[in-house]
């Protein structure tokens, strides 16, 4: 038996499901069999315990645990036939056990269901979309920022000066006494990084390979080591070798290097680095201007959310960041102390950011429909052509790597800012 319980307040659906009383005990003996094969007791072979001895030593708890995995299948496909055409199904349904024994079984289904949405006029939101202009030193920058990417040494004869890399021995002393952490060989350093304590790297400045040197130094109150800190040290220092930055000319040998799209001359590169720094400036703009305009839709408009759907973003999010500070050696709890924070707040805030999400996501399919936005072939081609300037890959390569059905609810989005551009 069926029963079918649209709440359109809640916008779930709940679908009861009683299950044949003989499908359920045929799924108990499966289980049994299942659960007898992989049955070990002493004086006997794995799979070989009779099955009168095995009744006793199998729990009636674990036979129905385990034909419940696949009864539950059996009865999630007859809820899902169900369910009206009409009605817009957004994920699949959570379930709750009503009534189990080894005679009877009766489960509830949750299905989330699209929402029904009041929303403001979008034509008239008052946001207007702003975009720079990018100004000719910035390609220079840019150029600049290559160069420095493609930098080579070679070494040196003569005297060390600033933005020389130099290879060197040292050992530091503290009170006349070697510390953690003083001593090293063939060290490299570019002089003027600011790596070293200040005023060591300066008193390197004039040196030449092979010359020795005793230099004097006080630790930074902030340093680090607490025991070191405002602390005089001494480091004994040995020159081994000397280079010097090479930066390469920017010519059409350059710009080839660069194995940009279509890049052969300096002319090429910079109109490509024009290219690629407008279309930032414009993923930018556009990126500001859906946050603010969705930020006074969302402020206006009604949607009851399915608690489900929340609930299981809310997961989501949870394992998610637990995994990502759990790489940092981080536990949720150390994550609450060092934060300030307790789980409360971070299940509220993770709550907040839910919903928002999936209101936002819902506006923007309201919006893609009353509109009638469908994608063509041309929409999907032109993102390839976008994908292949941003990534500095080919059009093909891009195709390999993401799918139409990828790119579907992105493009549509981006039709929709278009629209929202426009009239506003």
């Amino acid at each position: 038996m069926i029963k079918t319980n649209f709440k359109k307040e809640l916008s779930e659906l709940h679908i009861d499901v009683i299950a044949d009383k003989k499908i359920w005990k045929e799924q108990q003996n499966k289980a049994f069999n299942k659960l007898k094969q992989n049955l070990s007791l002493k004086g006997f072979r794995k799979g070989k315990v009779p099955e009168t001895i095995a009744r006793k030593n199998i729990s009636e708890q674990k036979i129905i645990e385990e034909a419940l995995k696949e009864t539950l299948n059996i009865l999630v496909s007859k809820a899902s036939k169900e369910i009206n055409k009409d009605i817009l199904v957004l994920d699949s349904p959570t379930y709750k056990i009503q009534k189990i024994s080894n005679v009877d079984l009766e489960v509830s289904f949750l299905y989330p269901i699209y929402p029904e949405v009041e929303m403001p006029d979008y034509k008239k939101v008052g946001i207007k979309y702003e975009e720079q202009k990018i100004e000719p030193k910035k390609i220079v920058e840019e150029l600049e920022n290559l160069k420095k990417m493609k930098t080579i040494s070679q070494k040196k004869e003569g005297n060390i000066e600033k933005e020389d890399y130099v290879t060197f021995d040292f050992e530091g002393f503290v009170d006349g006494k070697s510390f953690e952490g003083s001593k090293s060989e063939n060290y490299k350093l570019e002089i003027g990084s600011g790596q070293f304590i200040p005023g060591f790297e300066d008193q390197m400045i004039g040196l030449k390979k092979g010359d020795k040197k005793e230099i004097k130094v006080t630790f930074p109150k902030n340093y680090h080591f607490e025991k070191l800190q405002n602390k005089p040290a001494i480091f004994n220092i040995k020159i081994n070798e000397i280079e010097i930055k090479k930066l390469p000319k920017l010519d059409d040998e350059f710009a080839k290097s660069i194995n940009a799209p279509n890049v052969k001359t300096i002319g090429e590169l910079k109109n490509y680095l024009k290219e690629v720094l407008n279309k930032q400036n414009r993923q930018r703009a556009r990126e500001n201007f859906r946050n603010k305009i969705f930020k006074k839709l969302l402020e206006k408009t009604k949607i009851i959310l399915p608690h489900a759907l929340v609930q299981k973003q809310i997961q989501n999010s949870k394992e998610k960041f637990e995994e990502t500070i759990k790489k940092q050696g981080l536990t949720m709890e150390k994550y609450f102390e060092q934060f300030k924070t307790n789980e409360e707040e971070f299940l509220n805030k993770l709550k907040k950011e839910a919903e928002e999400n999936i209101k936002t996501s819902i506006l923007f399919t309201e919006i893609a429909k009353k509109e009638n936005i469908k994608l063509t072939n041309e929409d999907y081609e032109r993102e390839y052509k976008n994908l292949a300037l941003v990534y500095a890959q080919t059009e093909e390569s891009v195709k390999k790597m993401v799918t139409k059905k990828q790119m579907q609810i992105p493009l549509t989005n981006d039709r929709v800012i278009d629209l929202l551009i426009k009239y506003n």
